[in-house]
């Protein structure tokens, strides 16, 4: 891989997280990357859809479990807690905001 020799002032991953596999452990593994290529104050945001809505047996509910099985996402254990820690071991001024299925979250590089 090229050396990168500007580095970015901000970085969007809307829509990434939950085509990942694995569990959040192992997607946020993204975020180091992306550390990787952005300056010190950086702004990282995105959305990503989450399974931490609760067990109610909505429409969504039934939506999000048949697209899992047809494995077009990977976000059965997805929980914007843990996406909330992963952010805060890497990142600053951490925010998640859970909105029915989706997460909006945003953090700066220290």
């Amino acid at each position: 891989m090229p050396e990168v020799v500007d580095r970015f002032d901000s970085v969007g991953i809307g829509g990434v997280l939950h085509c990942l596999p694995g569990g959040m452990r192992n997607k946020s593994r993204v975020f180091d990357t992306i550390r990787s290529l952005t300056r010190s104050g950086a702004k990282i945001f995105g959305y990503s859809l989450i399974a931490d809505r609760g067990r109610r047996r909505t429409r969504g509910d039934f939506v999000l479990r048949i697209l899992n099985r047809l494995r077009v996402v990977d976000n059965a254990d997805d929980r914007s807690d843990d996406l909330l820690r992963e952010l805060a071991s890497r990142f600053e001024d951490c925010q998640v905001e859970r909105v029915g299925y989706l997460v909006f979250f945003s953090a700066v590089v220290k």
